[in-house]
């Protein structure tokens, strides 16, 4: 049973953004035909960011239930219907959608099916305040196969790319199934997360139902003698030839009492008074200040805020226009694409690895590595682009600047996970707040991102 709840939330995790990666994996195709070309990356990437209008209202309409358990229930509702049944539905517009166009200004445009996208990254990103919440009442090893599952979305959608375009560059006349087969296939793994949440939300209920029993259950009377020790004031006790030590379960310090009169009650109770006063000193000096929750709250928000921005902003905007100094641009960015959507998965299983205390360490690299990376991708996209009368070139063929762009999809997913591993906290209901800040978060880092690079590409034509 432990098997099937780890793999039910692994499904889980592949609604989670399996919708918006597969779509990023066949833009490079999409843009050979959508009369946008290549500022098909930006139209979506800002279409995307608007559907956050969902997870906002969402999120409003959670906050006025103060009630845990009513936020619950809303939750699975809106898994099952909003995410289940709606997600399915929109994969299967875009699936014979997609190339129809409409003409505005005379231009045409590809309006359908930026407004499926629309739709299907309000779904998506919608499922941060949904999902987490609910692996929150969970172990950790479950939190992580949730987030391995979402990081798998990237590694699932990049080998039905490949598996559709195979080595070229994604011309839709050589493509091995057409575009709406793979569609199709999104929608196959939309349903098989509503069965993963199916397992997990029946579990769920079993669980709740034997922890009722066992609260129900009558008390026969009698007492551990090491779980509920006797009152300090029970006379018989003075009787009893059981050491101090047992009785108050304060054995680990060592001190044995021994109470040879009748007036022993007051003296019992100033030892146990001088032992405990002992113990939480130790303690106070031994332990470490913890930080609140609301500073825990505050970091994990502004993390992975930033590196939504990297991810859903920059990354996906200035994916194609930090490759376009190279001569073979088409095929880096669909291999860009399918290596960094490959590797997001294996980054993710990694972080779930390390010990707490490497990754702590592992983190800061890889946060560090992300911006880096992210402001090379800046910097290359800036460089003229490459034509067939270009009389500069660069020196190598585009091979270091694929493993760039890829080494900071691979960083950003690490460090997503380990930030989220990092903040869990042992109280369910402080993890279930928490996780669904880190999920606001991720969607106000990725709506900034994407409107801020759309304008820059699209409506001022910063960079090529």
């Amino acid at each position: 049973m432990a098997v099937y709840l780890f793999v039910s939330f692994i499904a889980l995790g592949l609604g989670a953004w399996i919708t918006i990666n597969g779509v990023f994996q066949v833009l490079p195709t999409l843009a050979q035909t959508v009369p946008e070309g290549y500022d098909i990356f930006s139209y979506v990437s800002v279409a995307i960011a608007c559907s956050n209008i969902f997870p906002i209202v969402y999120g409003w309409f959670v906050a006025k239930r103060t009630s845990i358990k009513k936020q619950r229930a809303l939750d699975r509702l809106c898994i099952y219907f909003f995410v289940g049944a709606c997600g399915v539905a929109v994969c299967l517009l875009m699936a014979f959608l997609w190339n129809t166009t409409t003409h505005i200004r005379h231009q045409p445009y590809s309006v359908v099916f930026i407004i499926c996208v629309f739709v299907a990254g309000g779904i998506d990103s919608t499922t941060s305040l949904l999902f987490y919440p609910v692996a929150s009442a969970f172990d950790q090893i479950h939190v992580t196969g949730l987030l391995f599952g979402e990081a798998l979305t990237g590694l699932l959608a990049s080998l039905l790319a490949f598996a559709q375009t195979g080595t070229t560059s994604g011309n839709t006349s050589s493509l091995n199934f057409p575009v709406w087969t793979y569609f199709v296939f999104l929608a196959l793994f939309m349903v098989i997360a509503t069965i993963g949440f199916t397992y997990i939300d029946h579990y769920a209920k079993r669980q709740q139902s034997t922890k009722m029993l066992i609260n129900s259950a009558p008390s026969d009377g009698t007492r551990h003698p090491l779980l509920t020790p006797s009152p300090l004031n029970d006379d018989s006790s003075c009787t009893s030839n059981v050491s101090l030590s047992q009785k108050l379960n304060v054995g680990e310090v060592g001190h044995v009492l021994v109470y040879e009169n009748d007036n022993r009650n007051q003296e019992r109770q100033q030892d146990y008074d001088v032992l405990n006063s002992k113990q939480l000193k130790d303690l106070s000096v031994a332990a470490p200040p913890q930080p609140s929750q609301s500073q825990i709250i505050i970091k994990l928000f502004a993390g992975q805020s930033i590196l939504s921005f990297i991810e859903n902003g920059l990354y996906t905007t200035m994916l194609p226009h930090s490759l376009s100094a190279y001569q073979h641009h088409d095929l880096l960015v669909s291999i860009a694409v399918k290596v960094g959507g490959a590797g997001a998965a294996i980054a993710c299983g990694l972080a779930y690895v390390l010990s707490n205390r490497t990754r702590r360490y592992v983190l800061w690299i890889c946060y560090a590595t992300s911006v880096a990376c992210a402001c090379w991708m800046l910097w290359s996209s800036t460089r003229p682009a490459f034509t067939s009368t270009s009389t500069h070139q660069p020196s190598d063929k585009g091979s270091g600047a694929v493993v760039i762009v890829t080494l900071c999809k691979w960083a950003v997913s690490f460090s997503k996970t380990c930030l989220f591993l990092n903040y869990r906290s042992t109280n369910p209901e402080e993890t279930h707040r928490i996780y669904r800040w880190g999920g606001t978060g991720i969607q106000t880092g990725s709506l900034v991102g994407a409107v801020l690079f759309f304008l820059l590409t699209v409506t001022f034509k910063v960079f090529n």
